[in-house]
């Protein structure tokens, strides 16, 4: 299961009433009542740690800021560190205001580590070269959205890492003395922003790469952890030494392909025999609360209040999910208190068995896919693809039969070698690696299921396939086999507006009651794996 980024602590502190000056920063106060005395909050934090250390240390500042529901906000409030150690506790800074409810309105906060004059900023962006400024772009977010009035109003921030995390170590052997040798990797792109808005760390636009000279080697070798802008890259190169020592290595990123925020990534290079090699590793934690390179964080969205309350259906997806190893998975419910932030998950997986289109989990999934978040839905989560913005309404699905009512049993179709598939219209989509070409059976005739048939084009002619994809912005990946304009599987394109989607409506995708006796479990389980790490490898996340 996903381990929540970074521990929380409770925190107390007190302050006195707002003065005049909150009340004009806060004018309106939506439909609520308005309270007779403005009331400060208390906000938490845990342990944050940083490149530097793994606490909070005195003076350390955030910014913090809200907004009402109404036309009022707080922008980049300043509040500091009071002592040293792993939880913080947060007074405003000398000459701010603190912030207050000033009426029964609900806020939104978010907040961020290290604090910038806004001077610093802009259109709220800290600008930052991270080969001239490493002890300054070590940048956390954390939100808290829709927090409820309440008489002691306390907001607990568990804050993010939004940078990239990279290490080098470097070892010779007795014969290849690297002491004194300068150390650079090129390759990386290092003028950057964090955005205090959004949370999002990256590249300028169009910036080009640059030598990043990260120190001198000694006898015992060479170590160094750094933080870059996550980024994509296809190979960066370490070079030891100047031209005359001949101590260059470049490195193929191959599957990794790109460094993501929150991650640890691990140079190792090893100098022998007058040569030096090099790889790049993303296995173990060398600094708590970094996320692990290897294992994606992934979540799994059903429609109970918690995986074991599932139904069959969404239950069998979600254990195979969980239980594979190869992810880190969070069960979370579409349910109607359910307001959790996704921006930490490298994508999502909606398996509904139930239509559910009232949870607030809705907002947060149409806002993580706007963001550029990669969303694999499946069965009853295709009715929610126009709620997520994944689809317009024009284009909603259009070939739905099957419903929750009826009874689970195997199909008879007649013949024994008769099986339940769907037909690949792409083959050389990713999704498809390592499977049969063409037909792929999914179920054998005797599987006994619940068919619900979630897509479009039941009477489609090649022109109306043609016109769906043109006005979708997709590319059908599979069809019905007996339904020639059939679209059973697609990907919505990623855009600069949204990210990525996979749909599948296909019936053929039932997990409840797969066994080796009445399935082709490794098709049902490597095209979804393929699909999962398809989708890993398009998100923005």
């Amino acid at each position: 299961m996903k381990t929540s980024i970074l521990a929380m602590a409770a925190l107390a502190m007190v302050f006195a009433a707002c003065t005049s000056e909150d009340e004009e920063q806060i004018i309106k106060n939506g439909d609520k009542k308005t309270l007779d005395n403005p009331v400060a909050v208390d906000f938490s934090a845990g342990i944050a740690t940083r490149v530097n250390g793994n606490q909070w240390e005195a003076k350390d500042a955030v910014g913090i800021s809200v907004t009402d529901g109404a036309d009022g906000n707080y922008t980049n409030v300043k509040y500091t560190v009071a002592e040293s150690g792993a939880s913080a506790t947060f007074n405003v800074a000398e000459g701010e205001s603190p912030i207050c409810y000033t009426s029964e309105n609900a806020m939104s906060f978010s907040a961020y580590y290290p604090y910038a004059e806004e001077s610093e900023m802009s259109e709220g962006k800290i600008l930052r070269n991270t080969t001239q400024a490493q002890d300054k772009v070590d940048f956390l977010w954390a939100t808290k959205e829709n927090k409820a009035y309440e008489e002691n109003p306390q907001v607990t921030f568990s804050f993010q890492h939004k940078m990239t995390q990279i290490n080098v170590e470097i070892t010779s052997d007795a014969g290849n003395d690297i002491s004194e040798k300068t150390v650079v990797i090129s390759g990386l792109k290092h003028d950057g922003s964090f955005n205090t808005q959004t949370g999002i760390a990256a590249p300028e636009p169009n910036v080009q790469p640059e030598d990043w000279t990260i120190g001198t080697a000694d006898t015992q070798g060479f170590t160094y952890t750094g933080l870059i802008y996550p980024q994509n890259a296809n190979n960066i190169t370490l070079k030891v030494g100047d031209e005359s020592d001949n101590l260059k290595a470049t490195l193929n990123l191959g599957s990794i392909g790109k460094f993501d925020a929150g991650f640890k990534y691990t140079l190792k290079a090893t100098v022998k025999d007058g040569k030096i090699s090099a790889q790049i590793t993303i296995d173990g934690n060398t600094i708590e609360d970094w996320k692990d390179g290897t294992i994606a964080e992934i979540a799994f969205i059903g429609t109970a209040a918690s995986a074991d309350a599932c139904c069959d259906e969404e239950k069998a997806a979600y254990n195979w999910l969980s239980s594979n190893g190869k992810y880190n998975v969070t069960y979370l419910p579409v349910t109607a208190e359910n307001t959790t932030n996704l921006d930490a998950y490298k994508m999502l997986w909606a398996h509904f068995d139930y239509e559910n289109t009232d949870g607030a989990l809705h907002n947060a999934i149409k806002a993580y896919y706007e963001n550029g978040g990669a969303v694999l839905a499946s069965r009853e989560a295709m009715k929610s693809l126009v709620t997520w913005g994944v689809v317009a309404e024009a284009n909603q699905i259009d070939w739905i039969w099957g419903t929750n009512g009826d009874e689970r049993k195997p199909i008879d179709w007649g013949g024994e070698t008769v099986t339940q598939g769907f037909t690949v219209t792409v083959q050389e989509h990713a999704l498809f690696k390592n499977l049969p070409s063409g037909y792929i059976a999914i179920h054998k005739k005797v599987y006994p299921c619940i068919r619900k048939m979630r897509g479009w084009g039941e009477n489609y002619t090649t022109e109306n396939l043609t016109a769906w994809e043109q006005t979708t912005g997709a590319k059908r990946l599979a069809r019905d086999s007996e339904k020639e304009n059939s679209i059973t599987i697609a990907e919505i394109y990623k855009t600069d507006s949204h990210g990525c989607a996979i749909v599948i409506g296909d019936p053929v995708f039932e997990w409840y009651d797969s066994t080796e006796e009445n399935s082709e479990l490794s098709n049902l389980y490597t095209f979804t794996t393929n699909a999962i790490d398809y989708l890993i490898s398009q998100s923005a996340r």
